[in-house]
C-alpha cells in the first residue's frame, strides 16, 4: 500500500490489524533510529562523552551489555561516588553571597564598581555542581568494588569498560571510517543483525542499514577538518531536522502488507500494489474545478530560502529540471515587479504540480500487474478524484482497463 505521507501509514496499519491481515510500516524512522545504528552511535558518543547517561543507558540496557535492574543502580551510585570525590576543598569552600557582604562596605554601596554587584550576584545565582560532569560511562571506566554487583552484571560490565578502553587506546585517533569499523567489530554489532533473521529470507533487511551507515560516515570524513564530535553533532542535526537519516534500500516481502511511502517505493515492485489517497487533496492539480492550491514560496514564507541560495536553480528558462529563478532583469517600475513575483509564484505552483504527477506515476508503475487506487471519502468538502492526466491500469482476470482522461475512484482489491 502506498500513501503520500508517513502520518497516514499508522491509522491503516491499525485497521489492517483489526482484520488480522499481518502488516510492516516500512520506512517509518530514519537510518539513526535502526536499533544496530543507534547501537554504534552511543558506543561512539561514550569514547568521547562519558557523561552522556543516555548513550551509556543504551549500551548497558541492549543486547550487548543486558544489564539488571539491580546492577544498574549500583553503577548509578558508583557514579555518585566519582562524583564526590571530584569535588575539592575549594570546591566546597561556602563563597559569599550578596547578602553576606557588610552593609558598611564601601564596595556593596559603590556605584562606581558595579562589576562586583554582578560577580556576587552571578556567583549566588549559579550552581556549580560537580556531579553534572560525571556519568555512568566514568564509572564503567572505575568499576569499584566487586560486591556491589551480581557475579554476572560485575562479569558484562568489566568485559564492557574492556572494549571501550580498548576503542579509546587503539580506534580512536585513526580515520572515522576505521574508527566505526571496529566499533562494529568489538560490539559484534554485524554478527548480531545477521543472527536475527535469516539475510537470505525474503524481505529481510540483512545490513543494508549497517551498510548505509558506513557509507553516511564515511562521505563526512571526505570534509577537511572533520572529527568524531563534528560527525556526531552532524548526526544530532539530522535528527532533528533530517529526520534521522534516509535509511538502506527497502526489502520487498511476500507474507505481509506493507505501507509506505510512495518516495521510498522508487525502484521497488510487488505483484499487487494499492494507491490510496488518490484525490485532488493528496497529488494537487489545477483542472479540478474550485482547486485552489497553494504553494509555499520565499516571497511569502520566511522559512524558505531562495532557489539561488539553496543550490538547485533552473540553470535557464524553461528547464524541466530545478526551481524556479525569479528574474528581475527587466523589471522598471513597481507594476512589473508584482507581475514578475506573481509569476515567479505560478512557476512555483507548476513545478508543485508536475511535482505531483511525477509522483503519481511512480505509485502507479510499481505493480507488475493489478494495481488499485482509491480516493478518499467525500467526507471534506472538496475532495474529488484526481484528474492528473496519466494512465491508470486495473487488471481483473485477463482483462485490462484503462483510462487516460481522467482519474476515477476504483475499488480495492480484494
Amino acid at each position: 500500500m502506498l500513501v503520500r505521507k508517513n502520518a497516514d501509514s499508522g491509522p491503516i496499519a491499525e485497521e489492517l490489524r483489526a482484520l488480522g491481515i499481518p502488516v510492516e510500516i516500512v520506512g517509518l524512522s530514519g537510518l539513526l533510529d535502526i536499533p544496530e545504528v543507534a547501537d554504534m552511535v552511543a558506543c561512539a558518543t561514550i569514547l568521547i562523552s562519558p557523561q552522556n547517561t543516555t548513550a551509556a543507558l543504551r549500551l548497558l540496557c541492549g543486547p550487548h551489555c543486558n544489564l539488571g535492574i539491580a546492577d544498574l543502580q549500583a553503577l548509578y551510585k558508583r557514579s555518585r561516588t566519582l562524583a564526590a570525590r571530584v569535588t575539592t576543598p575549594e570546591d566546597t569552600t561556602e563563597q559569599p553571597t550578596l547578602f553576606d557582604i557588610p552593609a558598611d562596605d564601601p564596595d556593596a554601596t559603590n556605584p562606581t564598581n558595579p562589576l562586583e554587584h554582578l560577580k556576587h550576584i552571578i556567583d549566588d545565582a549559579t550552581s556549580t555542581v560537580p556531579e553534572a560532569a560525571v556519568g555512568l560511562g566514568d564509572a564503567l571506566g572505575d568499576l569499584g568494588e566487586p560486591e556491589a554487583y551480581s557475579p554476572e552484571g560485575y562479569r558484562r560490565l568489566s568485559e564492557l569498560s574492556a572494549e571501550l578502553r580498548h576503542l579509546r587506546t587503539r580506534s580512536l585517533m585513526q580515520p572515522l571510517p576505521d574508527l566505526f569499523a571496529d566499533i562494529e567489530r568489538v560490539l559484534g554489532i554485524r554478527t548480531e543483525v545477521l543472527a536475527r533473521e535469516n539475510p537470505q529470507a525474503d524481505g529481510a533487511a540483512g545490513t543494508v542499514h549497517l551498510d548505509r551507515f558506513h557509507e553516511e560516515v564515511a562521505q563526512f570524513s571526505t570534509i577537511p577538518g572533520s572529527t568524531l564530535a563534528s560527525l556526531l553533532d552532524y548526526f544530532r542535526l539530522a535528527r532533528t531536522h533530517d529526520r534521522g537519516l534516509a535509511p538502506g534500500e527497502v526489502r520487498v516481502k511476500g507474507d505481509c502488507v506493507q505501507i509506505l511511502t510512495v518516495h521510498k517505493a522508487k525502484g521497488l515492485e510487488w505483484k499487487v500494489v494499492a494507491v490510496l489517497h488518490a484525490d485532488n487533496v493528496t497529488y494537487a492539480d489545477t483542472t479540478t474545478p474550485g482547486q485552489q492550491l497553494k504553494v509555499p514560496t520565499w516571497l511569502s514564507d520566511v522559512t524558505q530560502i531562495p532557489s539561488t541560495l539553496r543550490g538547485d536553480a533552473q540553470e535557464q528558462e524553461g528547464d524541466m529540471v530545478g526551481s524556479p529563478v525569479l528574474d528581475v532583469s527587466e523589471v522598471e517600475d513597481r507594476k512589473q515587479f508584482e507581475v514578475a513575483m506573481n509569476e515567479h509564484k505560478a512557476a512555483f505552483k507548476e513545478a508543485a504540480i508536475e511535482e505531483a504527477s511525477r509522483l503519481f506515476y511512480v505509485a502507479l508503475t510499481r505493480a507488475e500487474k493489478p494495481c488499485a487506487s482509491r480516493r478518499r471519502k467525500a467526507t471534506t468538502r472538496g475532495v474529488r478524484p484526481s484528474r492528473i492526466p496519466c494512465w491508470i491500469c486495473c487488471v481483473s482476470g485477463s482483462q485490462i482497463l484503462w483510462s487516460s482522461g481522467g482519474m476515477r475512484a476504483m475499488p480495492m482489491l480484494s
